[in-house]
């Protein structure tokens, strides 16, 4: 059956995990530029990884969970 709100769960978490893919792979680029600007950066790239795997993540997490919050009788066990 056609469900909006998992829809859209997967579709958020398709640009969750495409923007941290994104940015994993953007972060020695952009470390090249803080480093001209002068900035510490080793005090600035663990975080950048860090942020990075955490969309990574809850992309993938939201993208390929089951029907979770569904209440749809076929996801209920019985006891």
């Amino acid at each position: 059956m056609f469900d909006p709100k998992m829809n859209l769960r997967k579709v958020w978490g398709a640009l969750l995990l495409a923007a941290g893919l994104g940015m994993f792979f953007t972060i020695p680029e952009k470390a090249k530029e803080f480093q001209a600007q002068g900035w510490n950066i080793y005090a600035v790239k663990p975080v950048f990884y860090l942020v990075s795997a955490i969309l990574t993540v809850g992309g993938a997490k939201k993208l390929f969970q089951k029907n979770a919050g569904s209440d749809s009788p076929d996801d209920k066990t019985e006891h």
